[in-house]
């Protein structure tokens, strides 16, 4: 969740992310971050699962037998 002025101050970054790959993807929210606080108020159920060629996956302090099991 945010705010409509926060999109429109950082429009250029966040369309950045749709029209053309930086590495990481996530770079442009990273420039966003380091002058705006992010919350997250709620605890989230979604894990990012990447294929297996993949440099990223699931952290291995993530359990997700018990994640699983749980929901």
């Amino acid at each position: 969740m945010t705010s409509k002025d926060l999109i429109n101050k950082n429009f250029n970054n966040l369309e950045r992310m749709g029209i053309e790959w930086v590495d990481p993807w996530e770079k442009p929210l990273h420039k966003i971050y380091e002058t705006n606080p992010c919350l997250s108020p709620i605890p989230s159920l979604a894990v990012h699962c990447a294929n297996i060629n993949s440099v990223f996956g699931v952290s291995p302090f993530i359990n997700l037998k018990e994640l699983w099991e749980n929901n």
